[in-house]
């Protein structure tokens, strides 16, 4: 099961309220792990009550950046998920595990369509829901544009930045409504996605 250390976070209770000035803040980081045929168990088949899995769909050319994104996007918010993992799913090494959750197959176009998305995964109560990044992104920056703030004050500029081309995949502030759509989620506002039986992991 492989593991990646998304980023920091310094958390803010009792115990750093009284540290000395000159003590530098504890830290704590934040463990993304592998969505595999032994961490599916754990992170998905077995998951315990009150568990949140947030998985983000990758592919090895951008899972280093898509990571980035995700923790520049939600560092002010990792605090008040408590009870929440952190996964990544490389889709085009573990497509069935997609496909058998979505029902329906993934060609090779299909796969970096998906690349980039996150689920919200409640295993026990057997729901997930999807933040489709492409789909978020483009309303984003529709909603600055009608708002008539600078898309380049935002980090938009050119109209393609945010879409794929060809084998790219532009991902500069891909995640900026991420908070947005996590805020929703906590007051259950987002559509469930119900499911009968989550699915196995298997290689593609």
């Amino acid at each position: 099961m492989g593991v990646v250390v998304l980023g920091y976070i310094t958390p803010r209770n009792k115990s750093t309220a009284g540290a000395p000035m000159n003590e530098p803040p504890r830290k704590q980081h934040i463990s993304v792990y592998s969505l595999d045929p032994v961490s599916n168990e754990t992170l998905v088949l077995r998951a315990p009550p009150g568990q949140m899995t947030l998985l983000i769909l990758v592919d090895q050319a951008n899972k280093k950046e898509l990571f980035v994104e995700a923790q520049k996007a939600i560092k002010y918010q990792i605090e008040r998920m408590e009870g929440w993992q952190f996964s990544y799913l490389q889709v085009d090494e573990y497509s069935s595990w997609y496909e058998q959750l979505t029902n329906r197959a993934l060609d090779t176009q299909d796969v970096k369509k998906v690349i980039g998305n996150i689920l919200a995964i409640n295993a026990h109560r057997m729901y997930y829901c999807l933040y489709n990044a492409r789909t978020q992104i483009a309303a984003y920056r529709a909603s600055q544009q009608y708002s008539q703030v600078n898309p380049e004050s935002v980090g938009f500029g050119d109209s393609d930045s945010d879409t794929d081309d060809g084998n790219e995949l532009h991902i500069d502030n891909f995640y900026a409504p991420l908070p947005m759509w996590i805020d929703r989620l906590y007051d259950g506002s987002t559509p469930r996605i119900r499911v009968t039986e989550w699915p196995t992991i298997d290689p593609r």
